[in-house]
């Protein structure tokens, strides 16, 4: 399984889905982050310069980060980068320096996410669960909670990371 859903009172607040890149020998990592249906990110903060998009200045629901690189030369990279997207509609693309690779000793972070107790869910129906093909993660709907995405190198298992 390689998809993360997370609920909220049983409505998909998120998905985080991880993919192998098609088009790269660098970079073992493409990583999907999809806001549920109707819903939007208040604030991201990107990029190698931290760069601020928020509502309703920017409404954004999907971001793609792709960690393929390629050297082209000893002093030009071409980076990996990420996408921002409002459904189809492209709203920036920013180049990045980091890389998910098996030789790293260590988890590389990927996203915090803010889920506050006054989230508005009403015109979310709930969600049908399919244990096959997700892992699922519950929020209480009366709870504020903050969770940490990371995506472990494949020379790391999950389980070799929880006991770390």
């Amino acid at each position: 399984m390689n998809k993360i859903v997370v609920l909220k009172a049983g409505k998909k607040i998120l998905t985080f889905k991880i993919k192998s890149p098609k088009n790269s020998k660098k970079g073992e990592t493409d990583i999907f982050i999809d806001s549920g249906k109707g819903l939007y990110f208040d604030k991201i903060v990107a990029g190698n310069y931290f760069t601020e998009f928020t509502q309703p200045t920017h409404t954004i629901n999907s971001i793609s980060w792709h960690g393929y690189f390629l050297h082209i030369n000893k002093n030009v990279l071409s980076s990996p980068v990420i996408h921002l997207k409002d459904y189809s509609d492209k709203v920036a693309k920013l180049p990045h320096l980091g890389s998910i690779n098996a030789k790293e000793p260590f988890p590389f972070p990927v996203f915090s996410l803010w889920l506050p107790k006054n989230m508005s869910l009403k015109d979310i129906g709930k969600t049908n669960k399919d244990n096959s093909k997700s892992i699922y993660s519950e929020i209480k709907a009366s709870e504020n909670k903050r969770l940490d995405f990371f995506v472990c190198p494949k020379s790391i298992s999950a389980n070799k990371f929880l006991k770390t």
